[in-house]
C-alpha cells in the first residue's frame, strides 16, 4: 500500500490484504478500536505494562492473546511504533522462521539468536561484540553435540572450520533454524543433541541479549531491547500446549523482555493458571463488539469497523452502504472475516464487469464465508490412532447450547477450546460473554438446529 485507498473494485484486494500493517502504514490505516472492543480498559494495559517494566529496569515476559483475525499483530505493531525511539524492537513470526505444525521449544531459542545475529551483521556491529562472548559461543559450537549436527547436516559441516567470525555465527544459527524447519529428521537430531545442553544454549542466548543491549546503551540513545514473538497462537493447539505448559520453565528462564502471542483456547484451559503464574502478565484482546449480548446492534463497534474500511476504500464502491453494514454484522467483529468478504465481493464485481459492489456481489461474499465456516465442523480424529476424539454432533450441540443461552456464558470444555480456535465461538467485552459467530448461526439454522437466526437486517441500526 502506498498511502492511498481503493477507488475502483480492481484496487480493493490490494488494500484489504489480511496481513498486519507496517509501521509506515499505521498513520494512514490504523483505526483505534479499543473502546469498541470492551468497556474495560484492559486492552490499554499492554503498553502500560511494557513501559512500567522498561522504565524501572525490570524484565517482563508477557502473553498476548486474542482471537485469530482480531487485530493482535496490528496492535503489537502500534506498540512497536510507540516505543521504538527508546528501545530496539525485534518482531518476528514463527510462521516465517519455523514450522508451526511441529515446532519444538528449542527452535524458539535458536530463532531468537538467529534474529539477533542477523541484526548484528546487518548493522555491522560485530566489532563491538565482546570477545569473551565469541569464545563462549565458539566453544559451544565446537562441542561434540553440535559437531554431530554438522556431521548430520552437510550444509552445517561445510563452514565448520571458522567459528571466530560473526558472519559464521549468523550462518550457523540461520542454517540450524532452516534445517529444523525443512527437515523433520533434522529437527529430531537438533532436539536430541541440543536439549542435553539446553542450559548452555539459554546462557548464550541471555549473553547475546546483553551484548546487543550493551551496544545500544553505549552507542545509541536506546535503552534495551524488546522481543515480540508473533503467530504462536497459530501453532497447532497440541504443540502450543506442549510449549506453554510442559516447557514454561524454559520459556521464562530466558532473561529478556519478550511478548509472546498466546493461543486464546489455552486461556480457557485447566493448565491456564499454572501458565499465567509463570509469566509477568497475560493480556487478552477481545473481538470488536458489533452486536450486544441481547442481539441489538452496537453502534460504537460498527462505527469502528466502518472506519477501518473507510481508510482503505471509497465507500461509494458499495452500491448501498447497507451492504457494508451487512458484511460488518456477519463478520462478528472479526477484522479478517470482514476483509475476506470485501475481497470476495470486489472480485465478484470484477468478474461480473461491475464497477461497484451490489447485492449480487454481497451474496457471493456471504456464501463463500458461510461455506468456509461450514467446513470447520467435522469429527476430530486422533492422527496417530485414527480414533474419533470429538464427534461433529458434539460440536454442533455445544454451538446450539451457546446460541440459545440468554447469558452467553459457557463452561470450559474440549469442544469449546476447538470452537474458539476455529472462530465459530467468539468472545466480547474482555470475555464477559461469548457467542456463536453470526455466520455459524445461519449454518445451524440451515441444518434445522436453530429455530431461527438473527439476520443482518434484523440487527441493523435504526
Amino acid at each position: 500500500m502506498e498511502g492511498r485507498r481503493a477507488t475502483t473494485v480492481k484496487e480493493v484486494r490490494r488494500y484489504f490484504q489480511t496481513k498486519p500493517l507496517t509501521i509506515e502504514e499505521l498513520d494512514e490505516y490504523y483505526a483505534p478500536t479499543l473502546q469498541a472492543r470492551t468497556v474495560d480498559p484492559v486492552t490499554t494495559r499492554l503498553e502500560a505494562d511494557v513501559r512500567d517494566f522498561l522504565e524501572q529496569g525490570m524484565r517482563f515476559q508477557i502473553l498476548f492473546a486474542g482471537y485469530r483475525g482480531c487485530g493482535k499483530s496490528t496492535e503489537l505493531k502500534m506498540l512497536e511504533k510507540k516505543i521504538q525511539d527508546d528501545y530496539q524492537v525485534f518482531n518476528f513470526s514463527v510462521q516465517e522462521k519455523l514450522d508451526p505444525m511441529s515446532m519444538h521449544y528449542i527452535e524458539l531459542f535458536i530463532a531468537i539468536m538467529d534474529v539477533l545475529f542477523e541484526w548484528i551483521e546487518e548493522n555491522d556491529i560485530g566489532k563491538y561484540i565482546n570477545r569473551e562472548f565469541i569464545d563462549l559461543i565458539r566453544n559451544w559450537s565446537a562441542s561434540s553435540e553440535v559437531k554431530t549436527l554438522r556431521e548430520t547436516h552437510t550444509s552445517l559441516e561445510a563452514e565448520a572450520g571458522a567459528g571466530t567470525d560473526i558472519k559464521w555465527f549468523v550462518s550457523l544459527f540461520a542454517k540450524l533454524r532452516m534445517a529444523a524447519k525443512s527437515s523433520r529428521s533434522m529437527k529430531e537430531t537438533i532436539t536430541q543433541n541440543i536439549e542435553p545442553k539446553l542450559s548452555e544454549l539459554l546462557f548464550l542466548c541471555d549473553a547475546l541479549v546483553r551484548e546487543v543491549e550493551n551496544y545500544l546503551r553505549e552507542h545509541t540513545n536506546k535503552d534495551g531491547i524488546v522481543i515480540i514473538v508473533e503467530d504462536l497462537d497459530k501453532v497447532l493447539l497440541e504443540r502450543a500446549t506442549d510449549l506453554f505448559y510442559n516447557h514454561v520453565e524454559q520459556l521464562v528462564e530466558l532473561n529478556a523482555n519478550i511478548i509472546y502471542t498466546f493461543p486464546l483456547p489455552l486461556v480457557y484451559n485447566i493448565y491456564y493458571t499454572r501458565i499465567k503464574n509463570a509469566f509477568t502478565d497475560c493480556i487478552v484482546l477481545p473481538m470488536i463488539k458489533v452486536t450486544n449480548k441481547d442481539g441489538s446492534p452496537n453502534p460504537q463497534g460498527r462505527a469502528a469497523m466502518k472506519d477501518i474500511v473507510r481508510r482503505r476504500m471509497d465507500l461509494a464502491l458499495f452500491e448501498e452502504e447497507t451492504l457494508l453494514d451487512q458484511m460488518i454484522f456477519y463478520s462478528g467483529g472479526c477484522i479478517r472475516d470482514l476483509f475476506l468478504m470485501i475481497q470476495e465481493a470486489a472480485m465478484s464485481a470484477r468478474l461480473n464487469d461491475a464497477e461497484s459492489i451490489g447485492p449480487r456481489e454481497y451474496k457471493r461474499a456471504y456464501q463463500v464465508l458461510k461455506t468456509d465456516y461450514d467446513r470447520t465442523i467435522a469429527d476430530k480424529v486422533d492422527p496417530q490412532s485414527g480414533n474419533v476424539l470429538i464427534r461433529a454432533k458434539e460440536y454442533y450441540d455445544a454451538l446450539v447450547k451457546l446460541a440459545e443461552s440468554p447469558d452467553k456464558q459457557v463452561a470450559p470444555s474440549s469442544e469449546l477450546m476447538d470452537l474458539r480456535q476455529n472462530l465459530t465461538v467468539v468472545g466480547y467485552n474482555g470475555e464477559e460473554w461469548c457467542d456463536v459467530h453470526p455466520i455459524m448461526k445461519d449454518i445451524l439454522h440451515d441444518r434445522g438446529l436453530l429455530p431461527s437466526a438473527k439476520s443482518a437486517d434484523d440487527s441493523a441500526d435504526g
